[in-house]
C-alpha cells in the first residue's frame, strides 16, 4: 500500500523479520515486506498502464499529507427536530472527542474512527516500507505510533453518548481496533516496551474485549446476526483484527478470540442470502464484506487453511454484484441508499488474492477501467494490495 525512501531499509528489514518479535504478521510476514520493498521500487509497467513504484509514491503523497498537521474534524450536527445545528469539532490528543449533546442519535466518532484508521495504516505502511521513522513517530506528534499512542489513552473506543445499542462497541471500536492493531504489527521492532504495552493493552481492554462481548451477544440471540448486519460484520472485524495483531503478546487469551471471530465470520456468511445476495444491498453489503474479508485474511494469516475464502457464499458475491452493473459495465444501479459507484472494490481483490474466479476478474477489469482521480489511486492501490497477498 505506500511509500519510498529506504533510508534506513537494512536495519528495518532486518528489525521486522527477528523471529523472536513475531512481527510483523498482521497482514503479511516478514517475506512479505520485503516483495513490498521490492514492488514499491519497480517501475515497470504492470499491465494496465501503471507501475508499483508509481503506486507506492501515490501512498506516500497520501502518507505526507497526513504528516503536515494534526487530525482535525469539524462538522455540523443537526438538531433532532432539523431545526438547527451545532459546530462540533475534534484535534487528536489523549482526551477523547467531545459530547454532541444537542444531538446524542448523531455519530461523529464514525468518521473520526475511519480517518484516525487511514491515517495510522497508511503512515505506519510507508514506514515499514521505506524505513523511514517520521512515518512512525515525529516531532509534530503525526506519525502512526502518534496517532496510535494519542487513541490508546482514550478512556474507550466508543462514543459514550450514541450507545449503538449495547454501550460497548460501535464501529468507531471496530475501525480504531484495525488501525492501531496495524500499527502496534508494523512498527512493533521500533517501539520501547512501554509503548508496545500502551498499545497491547489498548488493544485488548478497549477493542477486543469489548468487541467480543458484543459479537457473543449477537451469536447467541435470536436475530442477533440480522439486527444490524454491518454492524455485527464490524465488530467481527475488529475482534479479528485486534486479537490477530497481539496473538502472540497474549497467548493465553487470544486463541478464545480468534475461535469467536473465525466462526463469526462463517456465521455471518450463513446469515445472507443462498445466492450469494447481501440483504443490505451494494452500499452498506459492501461495506460490511470489505471489512470482513480483511477478518478473513487476517485469520489466514495466523491459522493458514481455515477455508474462509471457500465459503460458498462468498465466492457468490460476484455474480451478486455484477449482476447490477449498469449498461455502461461500469457503474452499480443506485437502488435505496446505493451510490452509481462499483462497491466491492477490497471483497474483490480479496477474493483474487484467494481463489480463482472469473467474475472476481471482471469486477476487478469494471473497478479497474472505471475509476478516475482520487478513485483510481485507491484502484492502484488494492490491486498492489492482491500483488502482495501472493497473486500477482
Amino acid at each position: 500500500m505506500r511509500r519510498l525512501a529506504f533510508a534506513s531499509l537494512a536495519t528495518s528489514a532486518s528489525l521486522l523479520s527477528l523471529p523472536a518479535l513475531a512481527h510483523p504478521s498482521l497482514y503479511f510476514d516478514a517475506a512479505g515486506l520485503a516483495q513490498l520493498k521490492q514492488l514499491a521500487a519497480d517501475d515497470t509497467d504492470a499491465g494496465l498502464g501503471w507501475s508499483y513504484a508509481e503506486v507506492f509514491d501515490g501512498i506516500v503523497k497520501a502518507a505526507d499529507q497526513y504528516l503536515a498537521g494534526k487530525y482535525t474534524y469539524t462538522v455540523e450536527i443537526p438538531d433532532p427536530d432539523g431545526n438547527g445545528s451545532a459546530t462540533w469539532t475534534y484535534t487528536l490528543s489523549s482526551t477523547m472527542p467531545p459530547a454532541h449533546p444537542n444531538n446524542k442519535s448523531y455519530p461523529p466518532w464514525t468518521k473520526v474512527s475511519r480517518d484516525l484508521q487511514s491515517r495510522m495504516e497508511v503512515l505506519s505502511f510507508v514506514y515499514a516500507v521505506s524505513g523511514d521513522g517520521k512515518y512512525l513517530h515525529n516531532a509534530q506528534g503525526t506519525g502512526a505510533l502518534d496517532v496510535a499512542k494519542a487513541v490508546a489513552a482514550w478512556a474507550k473506543w466508543t462514543d459514550p453518548e450514541y450507545g449503538c445499542g449495547t454501550g460497548n462497541s460501535c464501529l468507531d471500536t471496530a475501525h480504531l481496533s484495525l488501525g492501531v492493531g496495524l500499527t502496534y504489527d508494523l512498527g512493533f521492532a521500533a517501539m520501547t516496551e512501554a509503548e508496545r504495552k500502551l498499545l497491547r493493552d489498548a488493544i485488548i481492554a478497549k477493542g477486543v474485549t469489548p468487541l467480543a462481548t458484543d459479537v457473543k451477544a449477537a451469536n447467541t440471540t435470536s436475530g442477533g446476526i440480522g439486527a444490524w448486519f454491518n454492524g455485527y460484520a464490524l465488530r467481527v472485524a475488529g475482534l479479528a483484527g485486534g486479537a490477530c495483531a497481539v496473538a502472540e503478546d497474549a497467548p493465553t487469551q487470544s486463541p478464545a478470540w480468534t475461535t469467536l471471530a473465525r466462526e463469526s465470520v462463517l456465521a455471518f456468511y450463513g446469515s445472507q442470502g443462498a445466492d450469494g445476495a447481501a440483504f443490505e444491498g451494494q452500499l452498506y453489503g459492501s461495506y460490511a464484506v470489505d471489512n470482513l474479508v480483511i477478518a478473513a485474511h487476517v485469520l489466514e494469516q495466523k491459522s493458514p487453511g481455515s477455508g474462509l475464502f471457500d465459503h460458498a457464499w462468498l465466492t457468490g458475491v460476484p455474480r451478486f454484484a455484477g449482476a447490477f452493473l449498469g449498461t455502461d459495465n461500469r457503474t452499480l444501479a443506485n437502488f435505496g441508499d446505493s451510490s452509481l459507484a462499483a462497491y466491492w472494490s477490497t471483497t474483490m481483490f480479496a477474493l483474487a488474492a484467494h481463489v480463482a474466479d472469473r467474475d472476481v476478474g471482471q469486477h476487478i477489469r469494471v473497478i479497474d477501467t472505471g475509476a478516475t482521480g482520487q478513485r483510481k489511486e485507491v484502484v492502484r492501490q488494492l490491486r498492489q494490495r492482491q500483488h502482495q497477498e501472493g497473486n500477482g
